[in-house]
């Protein structure tokens, strides 16, 4: 949605940060809703493992992933079937 709408105002194409392992699939993501809607999405995808740098060349921003964990747990749902 975010990439298909910047393409409606005119706006540069974004550059999507994601980890090496999903690189390929998120490409095919947008291949397959490329196709689907008969539409050009245009996109950067970059490939950002934990703890390399990417330096925008926009305001010059520097971006870094880094690894976190979550504070809370999924509890689940409890489900009565009596």
């Amino acid at each position: 949605m975010y990439v298909a709408s910047r393409g409606l105002f005119n706006l540069k194409p974004p550059t999507i940060f994601v980890p090496p392992c999903i690189k390929e699939d998120v490409e095919k993501l947008l291949d397959i809703h490329r196709t689907m809607g008969q539409v050009e999405l245009n996109a950067e995808v970059v490939a950002l493992d934990v703890g390399m740098c990417h330096l925008s060349a926009v305001n010059d921003q520097e971006i870094t992933s880094r690894k976190w964990y979550a504070k809370f747990h999924f509890r689940g749902d409890i489900w009565d079937t009596e």
